[in-house]
């Protein structure tokens, strides 16, 4: 069986050991600083510097990895506060002692021990303003260049930028040149030594992978070097864009460390004001190609744009400052040259590259559609070269790209956009139906209103992918799109229609779902618009019997797919708005057909024959014998009604067919209205009838308390008709009929 090999890190040391190994150290520190302070509070300086160089000679160790010398390193750190004051209460304004103590201090045996005492004295030195500054802070550097140690080098250098941190010259002139000279050496050789850390020692892959991760978080230990930089008050724009800029971009370059140049990139973004960032974006634009493979260029010029777009909106004067450089040309521009310099980008970071850029340009310049289509145009065009993809990582930072200008502008303003469907087409079918169903939901949840119909046919090309799939898997899907139909609203109706021709058309190849869910919604968008039309009188007869003739195919088409009750409603909705009788009877006659054919449950044919009983009250197209024969069918339904009570209302109902009102929501057709006071007065007398008969039913079975009062409501019901069609003038209700009902209603 093969031994367990445990994880190490650079140096061969297993973890186990590292941490009995640190341990071990951190025990001999606090042993140390507990002799020092007491050294330090009997003021015996020998025995001071002697502890402390025992304390700080735990730093040499070459047995612990980054993360575990890290904490060692903080131990000694925080120890070291009692020998800094000592050290400063010592100095207290001698030149003289200061000199001797930073000579004394280099004559400790090792050279971390003493590099580290030096810098201490020194940084008092400097505080207690006994010294020549700038001299002291090369001496200190120099001297820092005796340990290339990677691990043990970055942390004495660390050490070295705190003690000095509020310490180091800031006034105009030499001084302050002399603190840049300093903070760019100093991060220059942090930067080589956080470099080399990466390939010290013989690393698997695995050790490589968990070396990186702890490089990783000690990246604000170079970082610290620019934030101080970026600190100094008179550190001018012209020194910071010949001589700053171009020295860490440099080191930057030649690094050729991807976890160095990423972070460095964000770490320059983030430090220098938003001023020097807008000057020197040429400068920071040309580094972007010349960067490591590995680098999320992404994210460095993500961090980039941000910084910009956020400084553009707190001043908007700067716009016409990038107006004037033409910015997003040149940003633009360098997207492209780094897509080229780097010929195995992934597709999903070329896509959030152009993600980032567009966010930019959206709050930059959010009139400047341009700007947006030409983004569109150059994704499309670089994705094209990398299919195929590979991962699905692509398409979701494509869809996050195309999502950004529509949730920033109006739905009819993305589809004028030439090259927005051009990018959908860069997805696999699967995610643009996916991104067809987020179109089509953001459209619904907004409300959003197309009324031209090219941006109607862009977006039904887009959405037409919701259907696709097998029938039994898309009942959700045709109910969305059912909703999307209610945002297409063409001026023109007949436009409007001749589109809704072609959705159908299209939409009937997906099968009876799409059919049953879609059709309904393509009748109410039509008899709607048809309805609201300002241009219906001028069009021809010939048209709009055409239009009609079609939405009685789409009912047809819908009660065919399993859907008779609703193809009931539509049938009546479009004969109630048709204008030609023959049409309109052709209408009710097929929802009567439907009716007799498969209506059967109680509850659905009550409710099917109230909704045959109001669309031919509120008919106008129909007149004489259609309307009658369409009456006599409706009385006649009435019976087949399983219950007497429900048979009495629905009689009831029927009443109004033969004697019409003018209803403003009539789709405006003109037409005579039915006035027939004699059928009236016999549906009326057919109702009394029908309660008398459940009375005597009521006689012969028992029945509940509830049941023998449903006569007596019956007959009020009855009573009210009588006076409401006396009211409405219908002379064949006399006063004596009406006596006659009040006198059968107190009967007992």
């Amino acid at each position: 069986m093969a031994a367990h090999v445990q994880p190490q890190n650079g140096l061969g040391v297993v973890r186990d050991d590292q941490d009995s190994w640190l341990n071990q150290a951190t025990k001999t520190v606090k042993r140390a600083a507990y002799y020092m302070r007491q050294a330090v509070e009997e003021s015996n300086l020998e025995d001071a510097l002697r502890h402390s160089a025992v304390l700080l000679g735990e730093l040499r160790t070459s047995h612990l990895g980054p993360q575990k010398y890290f904490e060692l390193y903080m131990s000694v750190f925080n120890e070291m506060r009692d020998l800094e004051g000592f050290f400063l209460a010592k100095i207290n304004g001698s030149e003289e002692f200061a000199r001797e103590l930073y000579h004394k201090v280099q004559h400790a045996g090792n050279v971390v021990p003493r590099l580290y005492l030096l810098c201490t004295v020194g940084s008092c030195a400097i505080r207690s303003h006994v010294c020549d500054t700038e001299s002291v802070l090369r001496d200190m550097e120099d001297m820092c260049k005796g340990v290339q140690h990677p691990i043990r080098g970055l942390f004495l250098r660390a050490y070295l930028v705190q003690q000095c941190r509020g310490l180091l010259p800031d006034e105009e002139g030499g001084s302050v040149d002399d603190s840049i000279r300093f903070l760019l050496e100093n991060f220059i050789e942090m930067n080589k030594l956080w470099v080399r850390m990466r390939r010290q020692g013989d690393m698997d892959e695995r050790a490589v992978r968990a070396r990186e991760k702890e490089r990783e978080q000690l990246a604000d230990l170079v970082g610290k070097n620019l934030t101080q930089l970026s600190q100094l008050e008179n550190l001018r724009f012209d020194v910071y864009k010949e001589m700053v800029l171009p020295r860490i971009l440099e080191q930057v370059v030649s690094c050729k460390d991807e976890l160095a140049q990423g972070y460095l990139m964000e770490c320059i973004t983030a430090a220098f004001p938003d001023e020097f960032q807008i000057g020197t974006i040429d400068q920071l634009l040309d580094a972007l190609p010349k960067l490591e493979p590995g680098v999320v260029l992404a994210s460095v010029l993500g961090s980039m744009l941000d910084r910009l777009a956020q400084y553009t909106k707190n001043t908007p004067a700067v716009v016409q400052s990038l107006d004037d450089m033409q910015a997003f040309h040149k940003i633009s521009n360098a997207v492209e040259a780094s897509t080229q310099a780097h010929a195995d980008l992934s597709g999903d970071s070329v896509a959030s590259m152009y993600g980032g850029l567009l966010t930019f340009a959206e709050v930059v310049y959010p009139d400047r559609l341009e700007y947006v289509d030409n983004i569109l145009e150059k994704t499309a065009s670089v994705l094209e070269g990398k299919k195929p993809y590979g991962n699905g990582r692509t398409e979701k930072k494509v869809m996050d790209l195309l999502s950004i200008p529509l949730e920033k502008y109006e739905l009819k303003t993305v589809l004028g956009l030439r090259h927005f469907t051009t990018l959908i087409d860069a997805l696999g079918e699967t995610k643009k139906k996916d991104f067809a169903m987020k179109i089509a939901t953001m459209a619904c949840q907004r409300g959003d209103v197309l009324t031209d119909a090219g941006s109607c046919v862009a977006l039904f090309n887009i959405v037409e992918r919701i259907l696709t799939g097998d029938e039994d898997d898309i009942e959700d899907d045709a109910s969305l799109m059912a909703k999307l139909m209610h945002c297409f609203n063409i001026e023109s109706t007949s436009d409007h229609i001749r589109f809704l021709m072609d959705v159908f058309e299209r939409v009937s190849k997906h099968g009876t779902p799409a059919i049953k869910h879609v059709g309904p919604a393509v009748v109410f968008s039509a008899t709607r618009s048809i309805h609201a039309s300002h241009d219906r009188q001028s069009s021809s007869m010939d048209d709009v019997k055409e239009w009609y003739v079609f939405l009685v195919r789409v009912c047809k088409a819908v009660a065919n797919a399993s859907a008779p009750g609703i193809a009931i409603q539509l049938l009546l909705r479009v004969g109630v708005a048709s204008q030609d009788e023959l049409l309109a009877y052709e209408c009710f006659e097929h929802a009567c057909v439907l009716y007799e054919d498969f209506i059967f449950d109680s509850k659905e044919c009550s409710t099917a024959l109230y909704s045959i009983i109001h669309a031919l009250y509120k008919c106008g197209a129909l007149a004489g014998d259609s309307r009658r024969m369409l009456a006599f069918k409706a009385t006649s339904y009435c019976s087949k009604l399983l219950r007497r009570k429900d048979q009495c209302r629905a009689i009831l109902a029927c009443c109004h067919i033969y004697w019409q009102e003018k209803d403003e929501n009539s789709f405006g057709v003109e037409c005579s209205l039915a006035r027939d006071g004699a059928s009236v007065l016999k549906l009326l007398e057919r109702a009394e009838r029908t309660v008398h008969a459940l009375m005597e039913q009521n006689t012969l079975m028992e029945r509940s308390a509830d049941e023998y009062a449903e006569p007596g409501y019956l007959m009020v019901d009855i009573l009210n008709k009588y006076a409401i069609f006396k009211k409405k003038g219908v002379e064949e209700i006399t006063a004596e009929s009406i006596d006659k009902i009040i006198r059968e209603t107190d009967a007992p």
